[in-house]
C-alpha cells in the first residue's frame, strides 16, 4: 500500500479549509452540479440552486434556490460540532488521528461546501482528486503517463433474480450484497495491484467504477492477471451468469485537467466492446494452450437441485434443511440465507485467508462480516453507524462506504407480529415461515399482511432507474466537462440512491433489495411501495433542481405474495421499460434540435415517467390498439396510456422557460385518487361502483366506444342507493361528473390507474389466519 505521508498533508490542509469556511461569515454556498447539465438551449438552463452545508451522516440535503435562514442555522450547528467534538481541527488534534480517520472527517464535513476553484464542486471532491494526483506523481514513472481504468460487472440482474423458491426473499438481499462485495473486491484488487489509495477510486456505484492511476510498464500484464483470475473463478462458480469487464485508457494530467469528454467517450466505447466479448481473456488462453478450461460440463446433473437458484451441478455440495425432505440448497445459497438476517447489523468487513463463521468467499479471499471492530483482522470495508464511539474505533484501514440499508423485521410488523409468530407452529412445512424470531427479516407473506385491515393483501414490486445518465455524462454539460465535475455529478447521483432512498423507506413495510448507482428495486406491502414510488419521484425532482433533462423512470406491479420473486422482478422490469418508452414529440427546445442527443425520429428521449399498476394484460391491449389502422401524418391520442410523466412541457404552450410544466402523475393519478377517495369517505360509495366504471372503461379500451348514457345511469343509481341511507350530497356528484361524465380523452386514457388504486385500497383485507 502507499505511504500515508503522501496524502496526509493534503487531507489536513483540506480539514483546515473546512473549519475556516464554517468559521467565516459571508462565504458562498456550494451550487448544485445538476444545474449545469442539460440538453435544451443554454438560455433555458436550470437556474442555480444551493446546497445547505450539512454533514454527510446518513442524509443528503435538498438544494434551495437561495440560501435561507435554515442554511445559516445548519452552518452554525456544524461549526459548533467541529469545535466541541473535533477541537476546531487543530494541528494537535489532527496529529493524534490516523489517516483513515482524517479521510473520514474530510468526507463527512467537506461534501457540501464549495471548493476554492469551482463553486459546483465540493471541497471533498477537490481534495480527493488532489490526493489521487499526489499518489500518481509519487510513482515517478519515466514518461509521466496516467492510466484510466474502468471495471463493470455484467449479469447483475440475472444473478440477483435467478431465484425459483418461495423462500427467496431471505436470499435476495444477500445476493444484492454479494454484488456490492464483488464490486468492492474488484476495486480492492486494482488498488492493491497498482499500490494506490482509495482516493484513486474516483467513481464507483452500481457494480462499476473508475480508477485513476499511474501507468507502469507492465500495466497490461497486471490487468490481464486480474481479469483472468477473477473471471475464471466467476465462471467456475456461476457458469456464465457473472462477468467483470476491465478496460483501460492511457491519458495524462494535461488531458484530465481540461475537457475530459474525449477520455470518457473513448473509455465508454472500449467498455461497450469488452462487455460484448465476455471471457475473451479465458478463450484467448485456451487458444494459446496456456490453460485448459471447459465452458461445458460433461458430467450428468446432480440428483438434487437447489430450491433457491436451481443449481444442479454435480460438483455442488447440497445441504438438506432439518425436517424438510427434498428441500436442498447449494452451499452458496445456504450461506447467503444464513447471513441475510445479519446484514443490517454488519458495519465491518475483514479479509481472511481461510473460512470462518459469517464469511463469504470471492476467489481465495474470505470476507468476514462483523457487527463490531476486530483488533486482529485486516479491515477492508466499513459502513458507518450512529454509535458515539464509531469514530474513535474506526480501523486505520478499509474503505468507508457512505451508505445505508433498510429492511423490515418481524418485530417491525406490530399489528401482525404476534399472530405470525404464534402461527408458525402450524406451518412446519413452510420454509418461508420457519424458523421465525422477532429479529428475522420479514418475508413476503408477512409484508402482504402489513397492508392493513383495509386494503388488498398484495405485494408491490418497484423498479426505478435514472434516465439518460450516459448521455448526460458524455454530452450534457453546458460547459466543457472536467474530471472534478464528472466525479461530482456521479457521486451526487449515487448518494441519492445510497442515502435518500433508505430515508424514504423509513417506517415503511418494505424490503429495500437494492439501491445504488442510478437504480433500485423494492418489495413490500403494495400501498407502502406506492407511497415510496411517489415520494421518490418527487424527491428526485427536488434533488436535481427540477431539471427537466434529469429524469427518473419507475414501474410498479402488484402480485400475490406466493408469486415467485423472479416473476415479480421480470414483470416490474417490463413496467419500468414501459415507462422508459413513454416518449413525447420533440418540442424544439434548441435551434439545432435535429443535433440534440435526445432527438430520435421526431421524438424527444426525455422519459421521466411512472407506470403504476402495470399488467401484461393492459400491455397486450395497448399493443392491439397500436396495430389499429389510423390516418397517416395525423396525430392520434392513444385511448389507453400505461405511463405518466413526472414532469413534461405542455405541448400547446411550449416556450422553453420551464414555466409551463405539466405534472401528469399528480394530475392524472394522485389528484383523481385523492378526490375520489375523499368523496368516497364522505359518501360511503360502495366499491362495486368503481368496478362498474372500470368495466365501462375496459369497453372503451377494447372497442373505442364509450357509453356515456351508461355512466349517467350508474351515477344516478348510486345517487338513489345513497339517498336510501339518508345521504344525498349533490355537490359530491360534481366531482364524479368531472372525472367520469364529461368526455376527456386524456383522463379516460389514464383513469384506470387511479381506479385500480381505489379498488385495491377499498378491498377489505382478510385477517391473517392459519389454514
Amino acid at each position: 500500500m502507499i505511504d500515508a505521508t503522501i496524502i496526509r498533508p493534503i487531507i489536513i490542509r483540506g480539514l483546515h479549509d473546512i473549519y475556516s469556511w464554517y468559521n467565516t461569515e459571508g462565504n458562498s454556498f456550494l451550487k448544485s452540479i445538476f444545474t449545469i447539465v442539460g440538453f435544451k438551449g443554454e438560455q433555458y438552463k436550470t437556474e442555480d440552486h444551493f446546497l445547505p452545508p450539512d454533514s454527510l451522516r446518513g442524509k443528503t440535503p435538498l438544494p434551495v434556490k437561495k440560501p435561507d435562514s435554515s442554511c445559516y442555522e445548519i452552518k452554525q450547528t456544524i461549526l459548533q460540532e467541529i469545535r466541541e467534538q473535533h477541537k476546531k481541527f487543530s494541528h494537535e488534534y489532527l496529529n493524534t488521528l490516523h489517516t483513515n480517520q482524517l479521510y473520514y472527517l474530510l468526507e463527512t464535513y467537506g461534501s457540501y461546501i464549495p471548493s476554492k476553484e469551482d463553486e459546483y464542486v465540493s471541497l471533498f471532491n477537490e481534495c480527493k482528486l488532489s490526493c489521487a494526483e499526489a499518489v500518481i506523481l509519487s510513482k515517478k514513472e519515466p514518461d509521466n503517463d496516467w492510466l484510466f481504468i474502468y471495471y463493470d460487472i455484467s449479469g447483475i440482474q440475472n444473478f440477483i433474480y435467478n431465484i425459483i423458491s418461495k423462500g427467496a426473499l431471505k436470499n435476495l438481499r444477500s445476493r444484492s450484497f454479494f454484488i456490492e462485495l464483488l464490486s468492492h473486491h474488484t476495486q480492492r484488487k486494482l488498488l492493491e495491484a497498482f499500490a494506490v489509495h482509495q482516493a484513486n477510486s474516483i467513481m464507483s456505484g452500481g457494480g462499476s467504477g473508475y480508477i485513476l492511476t499511474h501507468k507502469p510498464t507492465d500495466y497490461e500484464h497486471k490487468l490481464e492477471a486480474i481479469d483472468r483470475s477473477l473471471n475464471s473463478w466467476l465462471l467456475k462458480e456461476f457458469n456464465t451468469r457473472l462477468h467483470v469487464s476491465l478496460v483501460s485508457l492511457e491519458t495524462n494530467r494535461e488531458e484530465l485537467t481540461g475537457d475530459t469528454s474525449r477520455v470518457i467517450t473513448q473509455l465508454s466505447n472500449k467498455a461497450f466492446e469488452a462487455k460484448n466479448r465476455k471471457f475473451a481473456s479465458l478463450i484467448k488462453n485456451i487458444h494459446e494452450n496456456k490453460t485448459v478450461f471447459s465452458f461445458i460440463s460433461h458430467d450428468d446433473p446432480h440428483s438434487h437441485q437447489c430450491v433457491i437458484c436451481g443449481n444442479d451441478s454435480k460438483n455442488t455440495d447440497f445441504i438438506t434443511e432439518t425436517g424438510l425432505q427434498d428441500h436442498h440448497t447449494c452451499g452458496f445459497c445456504h450461506n447467503l440465507i444464513r447471513l441475510g438476517s445479519k446484514l443490517p447489523d454488519v458495519h465491518y468487513i475483514y479479509t481472511t485467508d481461510e473460512p470462518c463463521e459469517n464469511s463469504l468467499r470471492i476467489e481465495d479471499t474470505w470476507y468476514l462480516l462483523s457487527e463490531i471492530p476486530l483488533q486482529d483482522k485486516q479491515c477492508s470495508l466499513i459502513y458507518p453507524n450512529n454509535s458515539p464511539d464509531f469514530f474513535a474505533h474506526l480501523p486505520d484501514q478499509g474503505i468507508v462506504s457512505m451508505e445505508k440499508s433498510y429492511i423490515t423485521k418481524i418485530a417491525d410488523l406490530k399489528d401482525v407480529k404476534d399472530v405470525i409468530l404464534k402461527d408458525q407452529s402450524s406451518r412446519q412445512t413452510d420454509s418461508e415461515l420457519l424458523p421465525l424470531k422477532e429479529n428475522d427479516m420479514a418475508q413476503l407473506t408477512h409484508l402482504s399482511q402489513a397492508v392493513g385491515k383495509k386494503g388488498a393483501h398484495y405485494i408491490g414490486a418497484l423498479r426505478m432507474d435514472a434516465d439518460n445518465m450516459g448521455k448526460l455524462i458524455r454530452l450534457g454539460f453546458y460547459k466543457h466537462i472536467t474530471l472534478q465535475r464528472l466525479t461530482a455529478f456521479s457521486r451526487q447521483m449515487n448518494l441519492f440512491f445510497k442515502l435518500t432512498i433508505p430515508e424514504i423507506c423509513n417506517s415503511k413495510k418494505v424490503q429495500l433489495i437494492y439501491a445504488g448507482g442510478d437504480d433500485l428495486f423494492i418489495l413490500g406491502a403494495w400501498n407502502h411501495v406506492m407511497d415510496i414510488a411517489i415520494s421518490a419521484g418527487k424527491q428526485f425532482s427536488d434533488y436535481t433542481c427540477n431539471n427537466i433533462d434529469i429524469g427518473i423512470s419507475a414501474g410498479l406491479t402488484i402480485h400475490d405474495d406466493k408469486f415467485p420473486v423472479s416473476t415479480m422482478a421480470r414483470v416490474s422490469k417490463k413496467a419500468l421499460d414501459t415507462a422508459k418508452r413513454n416518449l413525447s414529440p420533440c418540442w424544439e427546445c434548441r435551434e439545432d434540435f435535429p443535433e440534440c442527443p435526445l432527438f430520435e425520429q421526431g421524438n424527444c428521449l426525455r422519459k421521466d415517467s411512472f407506470s403504476p399498476f402495470y399488467t401484461e394484460w393492459y400491455a397486450h391491449r395497448k399493443s392491439l390498439i397500436a396495430e389499429e389502422p389510423h390516418t397517416p401524418y395525423k396525430k392520434i391520442q392513444s385511448r389507453l396510456k400505461l405511463a405518466l410523466k413526472w414532469k413534461t412541457y405542455d405541448q400547446e404552450t411550449i416556450t422553453g422557460n420551464g414555466d409551463n410544466l405539466v405534472h401528469e402523475v399528480h394530475e392524472y393519478l394522485e389528484k383523481p385518487f385523492n378526490d375520489l377517495e375523499d368523496n368516497k369517505g364522505n359518501m360511503q360509495t360502495p366499491a362495486v361502483f368503481f368496478h362498474k366504471i372500470l368495466t365501462l372503461l375496459n369497453t372503451w379500451y377494447d372497442e373505442g366506444v364509450m357509453y356515456l348514457p351508461r355512466i349517467a345511469w350508474v351515477l344516478q343509481k348510486i345517487r338513489k342507493d345513497l339517498s336510501k341511507t339518508g345521504q344525498n350530497d349533490d355537490s359530491s356528484f360534481i366531482l364524479y361528473d368531472y372525472y367520469l361524465h364529461l368526455f376527456d380523452p386524456s383522463r379516460f386514457a389514464t383513469l384506470h390507474m387511479p381506479l385500480t388504486w381505489l379498488i385495491l385500497s377499498q378491498k377489505q383485507g382478510e385477517k391473517y389466519e392459519s389454514t
